[in-house]
C-alpha cells in the first residue's frame, strides 16, 4: 500500500498519450509521418507547453524522445519525477481517474 493514497491516475488538464502507441509489432517504432498522424488525431495542440510524464518518467522519456524527433516544434519537457512525484507532493492533484483515447 502506497503512503500516499489516490482517487485517480491523471492530472486535470494533461492529455493520455500512451507511448505502447508509438510502436508497431515488434517493438518497432512507426514512420515519422504515422507519428505525426497519431498526435493530430488524439488532439495534440502543438502551440500549448508541452511535458510529458508517466507512473515514473520511464514512458514520458520515450515520448519526448519520439516527439523532438517526429515533432521538433513541440519542444517536449520531460517531467521525470511524473506522477509519483507528485503523488509524495501534492496526491490530491491526481483526481481525474483514469481517462483513455478515443477509438
Amino acid at each position: 500500500m502506497c503512503q500516499n493514497e489516490v482517487n485517480g491516475t491523471r492530472i486535470a488538464g494533461f492529455k493520455n498519450f500512451p507511448s505502447a502507441e508509438l510502436l508497431q509489432k515488434p517493438g518497432i517504432l512507426k514512420s515519422e509521418e504515422e507519428i505525426r498522424q497519431w498526435f493530430t488525431k488524439n488532439g495534440y495542440n502543438p502551440s500549448l507547453p508541452t511535458v510529458t510524464s508517466c507512473n515514473s518518467g520511464v514512458q514520458a522519456a520515450l515520448l519526448a524522445y519520439v516527439m523532438d524527433w517526429a515533432l521538433p516544434e513541440s519542444r517536449p519537457r520531460l517531467f521525470n519525477g511524473s506522477l509519483k512525484e507528485v503523488e509524495l507532493r501534492d496526491p490530491k492533484k491526481i483526481s481525474e481517474g483514469p481517462q483513455h483515447l478515443p477509438h
